[in-house]
C-alpha cells in the first residue's frame, strides 16, 4: 500500500505543478519547457532506461543478498553514464553564455540536467520497490516531491526561464536521492569484477530492446511537439502539451501505480513458483489493469468540460478540451500497451515484438504528421 500511497502523491503533486509552471511561464515559455521535457525523456530513456528495467527484472530481496554483483554492475554503469551525461550539460552550458538563458544552448544544458536527475531518481526508486520497501520508497518519493515542487515553482517564478525550471526539476531528484543515500545502500561486499562484463552483458541484451521501444514512444511527443511549434509557433505547442500531459497522467497515473507493484509481484512469482506460474500471474494483472483503466478513460471524458473550468489556467482554456478529447483515445491504448501487454514479453525476457509495435506507432505518427495538419489543422 505504501507504494500505491506513494505513487498517488507523485502523480497529485506532479499534475498541480504542471498547472503551476504553465502559469507562470505562459504558453510559449511553456510549449518551450514542454517540448524540452519530451527531449529529457527521450535522453533518459536512451542513457538509463535499459539499467532501470534491468533493476526491476534482476534485483530482489535475495539477489541483494546473494547475487551483490548485480547492483554492483547497476552501479558502476549509472556512475559511468552520468559522468558522460554531466560533462555534456557542462559543456552546453559554456555554450549558453554567449546567446542567454533563453538560448538554445541553456536550454539543452537544463534537458541534460534534468535528464540526469529522472534517471539517478528512478533507478533507485526501482530498487526500493523490488526489495518491497514500502516506507523507503514513499520516503524517497515524498522527499523528492517536496523539493521538486518548492525549487521548479520557485524558478518559475522568480527567474521565468525553461532552462532554469528543468534545472530544477534534475537537482530536486539528485538532492532526494542524496538525502535518503544510506537506508538505499546494499550491505558493503567485495566486488567481484571479473563478473561485471557478465551482468553488463545479460542488461543490455534484456534492456536494449526495451528501451528501442521506449526511446521511439518518448521520440513520439517530441515530434509530435516541435511539429506543432513548427507550424503554429511555440503557444500552439503549449495549448497542446498541457492538454497531453494532463490527459496521459489522468490515464496512466492508476495503470503506473498498478504496474509498480504488479509486476514485481510475478517475478517474486517466478522466483518462487517458476516462469509458467509468472505468466499467469501476468494474465491475471492485464485483465486488473484493463477493467480498472477503461472506467478512468470514460470518467475523464466525462469530467473533461470541469475539469477545464475549474482548473486549467484561463489563457489554456479552449485548445485543452479540444486536445484533450482527441488524445484520450489513443493515450488509453497507449497506457493498455505499456501496463498489460509489455509485461508479458518483459516476463518471457522475449522483447524484440515490443520494438516492432513501438516502429509501427512511429510509422502512424509519422503519417499522420503529414496527412492530419493540412487536413485539419
Amino acid at each position: 500500500m505504501a507504494v500505491i500511497a506513494a505513487f498517488v502523491l507523485n502523480a497529485g503533486l506532479n499534475f498541480v505543478l504542471g498547472l503551476l509552471i504553465a502559469k507562470l511561464l505562459g504558453p510559449a515559455d511553456f510549449g518551450r519547457f514542454a517540448l524540452a521535457t519530451a527531449g529529457t525523456l527521450v535522453i533518459t530513456t536512451v542513457l538509463f532506461e535499459w539499467l532501470r528495467l534491468s533493476a526491476t527484472r534482476f534485483y530482489s530481496v535475495r539477489v541483494r543478498l546473494d547475487e551483490p554483483w548485480i547492483r554492483h554492475g547497476l552501479d558502476r554503469a549509472y556512475a559511468i553514464l552520468a559522468a558522460l551525461l554531466l560533462s555534456a550539460a557542462a559543456i552546453a552550458g559554456g555554450l549558453s553564455l554567449g546567446d542567454g538563458p533563453d538560448g538554445h544552448a541553456a536550454i539543452l544544458s537544463g534537458a541534460m540536467l534534468a535528464a540526469l536527475g529522472i534517471g539517478v531518481f528512478d533507478y533507485h526508486a526501482a530498487l526500493a520497490r523490488a526489495r518491497f520497501d514500502g516506507k523507503l520508497y514513499f520516503g524517497l518519493v515524498a522527499v523528492k516531491n517536496v523539493l521538486a515542487f518548492a525549487m521548479m515553482a520557485a524558478a518559475a517564478w522568480y527567474l521565468r526561464q525553461p532552462a532554469w525550471v528543468l534545472a530544477a526539476a534534475g537537482l530536486s531528484q539528485l538532492l532526494a536521492v542524496l538525502i535518503l543515500r544510506h537506508p538505499l545502500r546494499d550491505p558493503v561486499t567485495t566486488v567481484e569484477h571479473h563478473r561485471r562484463r557478465e551482468t553488463w552483458t545479460l542488461f543490455l541484451r534484456y534492456g536494449l530492446p526495451l528501451i528501442a521501444a521506449n526511446a521511439v514512444y518518448q521520440l513520439l511527443p517530441f515530434l509530435n511537439r516541435g511539429t506543432i511549434a513548427a507550424q503554429a509557433g511555440f503557444a500552439e505547442a503549449g495549448y497542446f502539451a498541457l492538454a497531453a500531459d494532463v490527459t496521459a497522467r489522468s490515464l496512466t497515473m492508476l495503470g503506473t501505480a498498478l504496474d509498480l507493484l504488479l509486476f514485481q509481484l510475478a517475478v517474486r512469482v517466478e522466483e518462487l513458483h517458476g516462469r509458467a506460474a509468472a505468466e499467469r500471474q501476468v494474465a491475471a494483472n492485464a485483465a486488473t489493469v484493463f477493467a480498472l483503466l477503461l472506467p478512468c478513460a470514460v470518467g475523464f471524458w466525462a469530467v473533461l468540460p470541469a475539469l477545464e473550468a475549474l482548473v486549467v489556467p484561463e489563457a489554456y482554456r479552449g485548445p485543452f478540451a479540444l486536445y484533450a478529447l482527441l488524445l484520450i483515445p489513443g493515450l488509453f491504448c497507449l497506457a493498455m500497451m505499456f501496463f498489460a501487454i509489455n509485461p508479458v514479453f518483459q516476463i518471457r525476457r522475449r522483447t524484440l515484438p515490443v520494438i516492432a509495435a513501438a516502429a509501427a506507432g512511429l510509422a502512424v505518427n509519422g503519417l499522420g504528421l503529414l496527412v492530419l495538419p493540412p487536413l485539419l489543422g
